[in-house]
């Protein structure tokens, strides 16, 4: 899980998930009330913006999510100095 490693390495994270005991909101806990945790489905473009609005780099760990719905975080105006869309990053094999 990408979440666990990077806490080792003290950077924060926020999830996307549906309720308060999802098993990755399980495992962190928010650094600071502007990095709380956003429940909602990874379906709803809506809670993908909410979640962008509140990170630098938005990564999708599961593999079953549509194209189109992932690009709604994309639409989101960037923080000063974020990396810009990435459109998709396929696994070779």
């Amino acid at each position: 899980m990408l979440a666990a490693s990077a806490s080792l390495l003290n950077i924060p994270v926020v999830i996307l998930d549906v309720g308060e005991h999802a098993p990755a909101k399980q495992i962190l806990a928010p650094r600071a009330p502007d990095l709380a945790h956003v429940d909602g489905s990874f379906t709803d473009p809506d809670k993908i913006r909410d979640l962008a609005a509140k990170v630098d780099v938005l990564t999708v760990e599961i593999e079953h999510i549509r194209r189109g719905r992932a690009r709604a975080g994309a639409e989101h105006p960037q923080r000063a100095g974020a990396p810009g869309p990435i459109d998709r990053a396929d696994h070779p094999g």
